[in-house]
């Protein structure tokens, strides 16, 4: 093939295994023609002539080739474990992705850690015992440097502050509240949403999805362990919340999938999204986007859990 019939459409890439990834998931290279193997070998002959080992770039590799090893065996080994398998290939793209996005999330807090370290390499607390003429100090010069009434003011408005409450919005019986996102890195195609929905009715109801600006499409989707594999599929069915139960979507778990993202999520923002419910309807809520590496939303219970029964006064359990 010349360069005169070869169309190039260049976007920015962290490095050739980005490429790659890149190439897979647009199904510009077939996966069962690339040759895992010398990839690998390739590598370790390039980290030889370095003679050092980058080891952000070495795990990064091995996030990638063990992601890739597992959708191709996939690919290769459809026999007697095609039934235990509850992802098609597209599904399998969409799911390595989203656990690119964690080893990015969590390089990011790596990086933001070693820069603070880096930042007070000068500032050290001593070891050394204080010399005599520090160790005591006249009243005067005491109350000069340590004015109780600021120390007193500032436990005061400690004390006196209220916790910031996360948002909620409700529609008929149903209460959601604590939603958020994570801010995502740019050029991110997908994006996670997470919340708690709580059904104070009687009648059962299901989360069917949703839409918004942010992007084109938003599915319900859960992760979940099967065979020792993380596992990731959407609810075609939609989400049930149950009367007098509490669903909780967070990492791991139930979640919101904002696919083809228009922008990528800022920590910050607030992203305006309109929920779909079977019986209930439609309500508008926003999402609240923090770090790359949060757990939850700023003063919410960050607790394990993704459905809980609660107390009803009447009724028994």
């Amino acid at each position: 093939m010349t360069l005169t019939y070869l169309e190039l459409d260049l976007d920015v890439f962290a490095g050739p295994f980005d490429l790659l990834l890149t190439l897979i998931l647009r199904e510009e290279v077939d996966l069962m023609e690339v040759d895992l193997a010398d990839v690998v070998i390739t590598y370790i002959d390039h980290l030889e002539r370095r003679g050092d080992l980058d080891l952000e770039a070495a795990t990064e590799f091995l996030v990638l080739i063990a992601a890739l090893l597992e959708l191709k065996s996939r690919l290769m080994l459809p026999g007697e474990e095609e039934e235990e398998i509850d992802l098609d290939p597209g599904e399998a793209a969409e799911e390595l992705l989203v656990r690119l996005l964690d080893a990015h999330r969590y390089r990011a807090v790596a990086q933001h850690l070693s820069r603070t370290l880096e930042a007070e390499s000068g500032h050290r607390f001593r070891s050394a015992p204080l010399p005599p003429w520090l160790r005591r100090a006249s009243l005067p010069d005491a109350i000069a440097v340590y004015d109780p009434r600021a120390l007193a003011a500032a436990l005061a408005s400690f004390l006196w502050a209220a916790p910031a409450r996360a948002e909620e919005f409700q529609l008929g019986d149903l209460v959601i509240s604590q939603a958020w996102s994570r801010a995502t890195p740019g050029g991110a195609k997908i994006g996670a949403g997470y919340l708690t929905i709580e059904n104070n009715g009687t009648a059962a109801d299901r989360l069917m999805g949703g839409s918004g600006d942010v992007a084109a499409k938003i599915e319900v989707h859960e992760m979940a362990m099967s065979n020792g594999v993380m596992t990731m599929r959407p609810l075609d069915k939609g989400l049930a919340i149950e009367p007098g139960k509490t669903v909780k979507l967070a990492p791991g778990g139930y979640h919101l999938m904002l696919i083809d993202l228009k922008n990528p999520l800022k920590q910050g923002d607030k992203v305006p999204l309109m929920l779909e419910f079977e019986k209930a309807g439609n309500v508008k809520i926003s999402l609240e986007v923090m770090g790359v590496g949060a757990q939850g939303p700023a003063g919410a219970d960050n607790s394990d859990g993704q459905t809980h029964v609660k107390k009803r006064s009447g009724a028994k359990m």
